[in-house]
């Protein structure tokens, strides 16, 4: 099922390239720290009264880059050895400057500015002896193009300084940051279908089959360039998958019956249909919460080699959950006979025995 929503992102990411040109980053991965140089400076800064609490602000300066605004907004799982936070609103600057991962000379833009939200730390402490450590994973998108996106990771490991103001008082903690690796990505908007020919695509809980996908092709997005390995839906790999011209990104036709596919209607361009586990699809969503006949979106990603540097898709289309297996007066019919029979004969099992022996040495005789 090919979701209007899903043609209104594609024509919404159109329309930002047809209307702006703005300066991108150079697509790939890269590490900094590498060969025991300093990656960068972390900071924090106990705006919020001490370490771990709300409000804290968290800072980090590097070779080419900053990160700054970032405000604790969570504390996940507190305990004396290790705690989850969650920060938001933080800004991620990178120099556009020669020498650097993700320069561009065709930009003649002095820096390249991400939004970053969220920001997760994963912190660890001991006491004996002292040691703090902490992983930061963080991902956000280029403010004047949403289209590049940046998937950033630091590690720290060691005993930080404090950080005193002028009255000795402690108000941060501070060190250098072990690594700092990140990807800079473009993000490519598809179309996916859902058991294509089908408007509703429902799915029954207690299927043991495959569901079937279509990454739909376009003039703009080519099949081929998808890495099939990378694939995801829902988080699950497909089983298989292939190549063949099955439909085009629109809206089915209303006066279309008998003959669904052709609502469909070959465009001309491959597409890259895929097989999918329905239980390991089914597993990964929280079925307990979900009734008959309830809508989920399910999404599709995965990695694109469709522009000079790394891409990755998005898309996503919605089933239909089916609970009920056989439908629910076939379910009540079955019911009422199970009933009917249970009055008609109330005998026990013993006497029914009895009986059936009486009748076959009556026969015999």
């Amino acid at each position: 099922m090919k979701k209007a929503a899903g043609i209104m992102a594609v024509l919404f990411f159109s329309l930002v390239i047809a209307t702006a040109a703005p300066a991108q980053p150079t697509t790939g991965e890269w590490t900094l720290g590498s060969e025991g140089a300093v990656a960068g400076t972390w900071y924090e800064y106990f705006l919020g009264g001490g370490e771990g609490q709300d409000g804290n602000e968290l800072e980090a300066i590097g070779d080419g880059f900053e990160l700054d605004g970032a405000l604790l907004d969570e504390v996940e799982n507190p305990g004396p050895d290790s705690y989850k936070t969650l920060y938001t609103g933080g800004t991620l600057v990178l120099e556009n400057s020669t020498g650097l991962p993700w320069y561009n000379d065709l930009s003649s833009d002095g820096t390249f500015e991400f939004l970053m939200d969220p920001i997760v730390v994963y912190t660890n402490k001991a006491d004996y002896p002292p040691d703090l450590a902490f992983t930061i994973e963080a991902s956000g998108a280029l403010q004047n193009d949403p289209r590049y996106r940046i998937d950033l990771s630091a590690s720290y490991s060691g005993v930080p300084d404090l950080i005193l103001d002028d009255q000795e008082t402690i108000i941060g903690m501070s060190d250098f940051l072990e690594t700092v690796t990140g990807e800079i990505y473009q993000l490519v908007p598809v179309v996916v279908d859902i058991k294509p020919g089908s408007d509703v695509n429902p799915v029954n809980v207690k299927s043991r089959g495959v569901l079937p996908v279509a990454l739909l092709g376009s003039e703009d997005f080519d099949v081929r360039t998808v890495d099939p390995a990378s694939i995801r839906l829902a988080g699950v790999a497909p089983l298989r998958s292939a190549y063949e011209d099955v439909g085009a990104p629109g809206e089915p036709l209303p006066e279309v019956t008998e003959q669904r596919l052709i609502a469909y209607a070959t465009d001309g361009f491959e597409d890259l249909t895929l097989k999918f586990d329905t239980q390991a699809i089914l597993a990964a969503l929280d079925l307990e919460t979900l009734n008959d006949g309830d809508l989920v979106s399910l999404t599709l990603e995965g990695r694109s080699y469709a522009t000079d540097g790394n891409s990755r898709f998005v898309g996503s289309d919605t089933i239909t959950i089916l609970k009920k297996g056989q439908s629910r007066m076939n379910g009540l019919i079955q019911n009422k006979n199970e009933d009917e029979d249970s009055e008609e004969d109330p005998t026990s099992e013993d006497e029914k025995k009895d009986k059936d022996e009486k009748e076959n040495r009556g026969k015999k005789k």
